[in-house]
């Protein structure tokens, strides 16, 4: 099996766009398979990097077929110019019907398109240095914040009491915030008919931490009511 792989591997290796124009399917089938591995890759990595929103469309689960037919349009286009005038005009009549509504799709759109094209033109070690510098990037934008220029609000807390609990409450509250996760910040208070609602934003904090959180504030305002909203999905 190993020898196999080995053999199949070297064959790669050597290969040229033009034999993948001879009769044999067998460097086709490969190409296609590498295409549809990066892709199924992307996929995964789109699981993991990008937290599902309520405006997302989840477009990961088209990647598979996305890359493999995106590789074998390129693969078509590379020996006939008048088919790929044609194509262009054909493929001209195509809409998304559903709007993309995050920009980390079209991030991820591009990485797909970019790594079926690394296939179908036998680029391998830009396929997997695209790869590997995608996973890198994407890493530290997740687990150091500070990489892209700013924090990502992890969760919110809207707190509604009377005007008076509010203000003799706000230092304790402020201890208690502080405590379980850093670098909260106060967005906004109004006041209206005697009742004062606070929000503010939360920056770290694991769900037991941020669940502590609101029972403490609930306990500290008896006369009000401690809302929890996450922005980010957090693992119990």
């Amino acid at each position: 099996m190993l020898d196999t792989l080995r053999h199949l591997f070297q064959r790669l290796a050597s290969m040229r766009l033009a034999d993948i124009q001879a009769s044999d399917w067998m460097p086709l089938l490969v190409l296609l398979l590498i295409s549809c591995a990066a892709s199924i890759t992307l996929a995964l990595m789109y699981s993991v990097f990008f937290e599902r929103r309520s405006t997302g469309s989840d477009i990961h689960r088209a990647f598979p077929a996305l890359g493999t037919a995106i590789t074998g349009i390129f693969i078509c286009l590379q020996f006939s110019l008048p088919l790929s005038l044609g194509l262009l005009g054909a493929l001209s009549i195509v809409r998304f019907r559903t709007p993309i509504k995050e920009p980390e799709e079209i991030g991820f759109l591009m990485l797909l398109i970019a790594s079926s094209i690394c296939t179908a033109t036998l680029n391998f070690t830009l396929l997997v240095m695209l790869l590997l510098l995608a996973v890198v990037t994407l890493s530290l934008m997740r687990w150091l914040p500070w990489f892209v220029g700013r924090r990502t609000a992890v969760a919110s807390l809207v707190i509604t009491t009377t005007n008076q609990d509010f203000r003799d409450a706000m230092p304790r509250m402020q201890t208690m915030i502080r405590a379980q996760s850093r670098g909260a910040t106060l967005d906004a208070v109004t006041e209206c008919d005697g009742m004062t609602t606070a929000t503010i934003t939360l920056f770290s904090g694991n769900a037991t931490q941020m669940t502590s959180l609101q029972a403490q504030l609930r306990q500290l305002l008896t006369s009000g009511e401690v809302s929890l909203f996450v922005q980010r999905p957090r693992p119990l």
